[in-house]
């Protein structure tokens, strides 16, 4: 893809009687920053809200994928050359990504020099020390959005990252979260002068990919949908674990599909699921899912399901949202803040508790329906993408930045 897309935001440089520029135009100038892209479509959707409130936006972030094309109306993307030097260096493990991911950070820093943004706002961090070296150089407010409070979701990670992570948190002058969990976490590290804001993650929609087939020999059993990468994290072994304690009608009643492209080792699942004796129950598809594709699996649920370890926020979860079905989650992060009134949480990692929720939904149509009724009245309550963008807006202008 190019590496700009035309902002629909205009601007004019001017001198003032020293010869010094400055800016005439709308709004900041912000420059989000999402080195690895782990969210492009939760970064166009915030992008596109504050260019639609007139504002300046680029997002600077390794190339994405061809299918994936960043909208004219989330304003610039810029390319970071970090793929190529990625692939070249990670044979040389943690010192060589280091090696690599310092060279995007120059061309970020580069960015910055050139285009004089009144904020650089974080989406994710990925090498903290590397990341607060380039944000000590800078003399501008710098946002950092904290998506998940436990980092990597209770993955192992090296302790640098975790000791550099704090110490970008307290380098930070404006600070994200999506819950009270994670808020909770940010306040430990956080400076007493740094800005805490707590906003919400609205849905993320994709493409409309018309009305579904209809199967002239449907199959009348419940289509409980696990998506997203799947890792260790996500639970998929509770879900199996669960399915074999089902009892034998709510066996006959349910599909699983689990679809997403496979980051643990996926034969020791399907072994698993062999040897308790419910691999027909699954159907697996383990693979990387193009946007346009991703509607239409949506929409094929009937329950959603998120068995999750360890979360803060999901954006799964948001996108399942506004299809309106049955939400089964773990009792942790944004499944606990928004489904506070649900009869479908379960503690994380209870085998016992998940079994008992799916065998109800899958063997009782009266609880089926009355939890449709529940997730109709959440989606119709989410906030919007405008609202996210003004509670953005303002954390902005009360930690410092001047448009």
């Amino acid at each position: 893809m190019a590496d700009d897309v035309i902002c629909t935001c205009a601007f004019e440089w001017h001198k003032d009687r020293a010869g010094k520029k400055f800016r005439i135009g709308f709004g900041m100038r912000i420059l989000m920053v999402d080195c690895l892209a782990f969210t492009p479509p939760y970064n166009a959707a915030l992008a596109e809200a504050l260019v639609a409130q007139g504002h300046d936006v680029r997002m600077a972030g390794m190339a994405l994928p061809d299918d994936q094309q960043w909208p004219a109306t989330s304003g610039v993307y810029r390319s970071l050359p970090l793929s190529e030097s990625w692939v070249k260096l990670a044979k040389h493990g943690v010192y060589g990504r280091a090696i690599g991911y310092a060279r995007t950070l120059f061309a970020l820093r580069r960015e910055v020099t050139i285009w004089h943004p009144d904020v650089v706002h974080f989406q994710w961090s990925f090498f903290p020390l590397l990341e607060l070296v380039l944000l000590i150089t800078l003399r501008l407010p710098v946002a950092l959005t904290m998506h998940d409070s436990v980092l990597a979701n209770g993955d192992r990670v090296a302790s640098s990252r975790r000791i550099g992570l704090r110490h970008l948190v307290r380098r930070a002058d404006i600070l994200f979260s999506h819950t009270e969990q994670g808020a909770a976490v940010l306040r430990q590290y956080a400076r007493k002068d740094a800005v805490l804001r707590q906003i919400h993650h609205a849905p993320i929609r994709y493409p409309y990919t018309g009305p579904r087939q209809v199967n002239p020999a449907p199959d009348e059993r419940l289509n409980v949908l696990l998506f997203g990468m799947i890792k260790h994290y996500k639970g998929l072994d509770l879900l199996i674990e669960a399915a074999a304690n089902l009892t034998p009608t709510a066996r006959l009643n349910v599909r699983f599909r689990v679809v997403g492209r496979m980051e643990i080792d996926g034969e020791a699942l399907i072994a698993l699921a062999k040897e308790r004796g419910v691999y027909e129950l699954f159907d697996f598809d383990w693979r990387f899912v193009p946007e346009m594709e991703i509607d239409d699996i949506m929409r094929s649920a009937d329950v959603f399901i998120f068995p999750y370890r360890a979360i803060d926020a999901s954006g799964v979860f948001v996108t399942a949202l506004p299809y309106r079905k049955p939400v089964i989650a773990s009792k942790i992060g944004l499944f606990a803040d928004i489904l506070a009134g649900s009869e479908l949480l379960v503690p994380p990692g209870d085998v016992k508790a998940l079994t008992k929720v799916l065998d109800h939904i899958l063997t009782n149509k009266e609880f089926l329906q009355r939890m449709t009724t529940y997730a109709t009245d959440i989606a119709i309550a989410m906030p919007s993408w405008e609202q996210t963008a003004c509670d953005t807006l303002e954390a902005y202008r009360d930690g410092g930045v001047r448009g």
